[in-house]
């Protein structure tokens, strides 16, 4: 009996392996797609290009690609070059790719490949992300200053997590009351970092205000909305009376 089910669970494994990478065959040579995944979830897919015992290996410019898809083109070719380099690959500003690679490498060279492409992508929209959440704390900032006053707000403070130390944004200090307004994406690399950043920190400040601000709550899928377990979540486009509100709900 255990024999039989060992043989079954690993047919199923076999099988779910096989579903997991995928080979097709084209005019000029192969496109495998493997389980590497970019930024919006897609599989990573590499050509492979046989000549004279070798191999040309091409993401055929799928990273740069998820990039643009997700507005971050402009960060892409400095960091998809440094990336490649440390997976031993090149970037010719369109594609990932390496030359002349022996057969005999040919799964290290898919792995490098496809690796590189899609943190490439992934590390390129992250500092997108991060640029954009800059400048809207800039603007939450100018905010909160006119509402609290200049004295009462610091645009970065250091807070105590219960594990770690965190670098806060839009820090207003009431008394000894603190609240905290940064800005959030609905990307999911913003909602994590804010979700883990604000988890911790009201581990160790439970009377904290810890405040999301994000364009549109209504936009906010339902993953996203699990921010609000452990902060408040507010409009950009709140009026003042909100902001001073939340202020002091922690």
């Amino acid at each position: 009996m255990t024999s039989f089910m060992d043989q079954e669970t690993g047919d199923r494994i076999a099988k779910a392996i096989h579903r997991l990478a995928a080979l097709r065959a084209t005019s000029s040579g192969f496109i495998v797609t493997l389980p590497v995944q970019y930024p919006s979830g897609a599989l990573t897919t590499v050509e492979v290009v046989e000549n004279g015992g070798t191999c040309f290996l091409s993401d055929l410019g799928q990273g740069r690609f998820e990039a643009e898809m997700q507005g971050a083109d402009s960060f892409f070719d400095k960091i998809a070059r440094n990336v490649s380099e440390d997976f031993g690959v090149s970037f010719d500003g369109a594609s990932v790719f390496t030359l002349k690679l022996s057969l005999d490498r040919l799964e290290a060279g898919l792995t490098c490949v496809a690796n590189a492409s899609a943190q490439a992508a992934q590390l390129a929209v992250t500092k997108c992300d991060e640029t954009k959440a800059n400048t809207k704390d800039d603007r939450i900032f100018d905010r909160v200053i006119s509402i609290f006053g200049p004295k009462n707000v610091a645009r970065n403070r250091t807070m105590s997590g219960l594990h770690a130390n965190w670098e806060a944004a839009n820090v207003v200090q009431l008394d000894e009351h603190f609240a905290v307004f940064e800005h959030m994406t609905s990307h999911a690399n913003s909602i994590s970092s804010k979700f883990l950043k604000f988890t911790d920190i009201k581990g160790s400040s439970p009377s904290i205000s810890l405040n999301a601000m994000v364009e549109d709550i209504q936009k906010l899928d339902v993953k996203a909305q699990i921010i609000g377990d452990v902060a408040n979540l507010i409009n950009l486009n709140a009026n003042d009376e909100d902001i001073i509100r939340f202020a002091s709900v922690a």
